[in-house]
């Protein structure tokens, strides 16, 4: 039988646990860079309406993300997959959420930002999304490489992600 993806807006109860999970699920990513000590955190920001999701399979926590709004796009932050679950339709069906929160505030594209050193760029474009600018990553450090470089990535709302996976 196959697993059951739920995704779900997190309660103030389940911060913690989406704290957990982005903690566990960046461990191999902070082998690549650590953000610095005075980086600026959005969740420490009260001007954006920020929404913490929660996926689950099988009633088990998988992954999360934060999400807000942003002129006409809505911004997914810090998205997250545990390994275990990683390359199972989790990080699509967590997309797919921000979509529908994206539709229902009238945005037209969801944003997302990663670090090219990561790799990651690949994953969100096989989902659909397109490289629309890079900047020196400045508020991260890295042990492995000299400089890290920020990928902006967008992808209209409507564009089919399961089609792209």
């Amino acid at each position: 039988m196959k697993n059951v993806i739920s995704i779900r807006i997190a309660s103030s109860e389940q911060h913690d646990l989406v704290r957990a999970i982005v903690e566990k699920a960046y461990a191999p990513v902070r082998e690549i860079y650590t953000p610095r000590s005075n980086a600026l955190s959005i969740a420490d920001d009260p001007s954006l309406d920020l929404r913490l999701i929660l996926a689950f399979v099988d009633d088990i926590p998988a992954g999360s993300g934060s999400v807000y709004a942003q002129e006409s796009c809505l911004r997914v932050s810090q998205l997250a997959v545990l390994p275990m679950f990683q390359k199972s339709g989790v990080a699509r069906e967590l997309l797919l959420f921000a979509e529908e929160l994206a539709r229902d505030r009238g945005c037209t594209e969801i944003r997302l930002n990663t670090i090219a050193e990561t790799g990651n760029g690949v994953v969100f474009e096989r989902l659909g999304f397109s490289v629309c600018g890079r900047s020196l990553a400045d508020w991260c450090v890295s042990e492995r490489f000299k400089c890290l470089t920020d990928v902006e990535m967008a992808r209209p709302i409507g564009r089919h992600l399961r089609a792209q996976d």
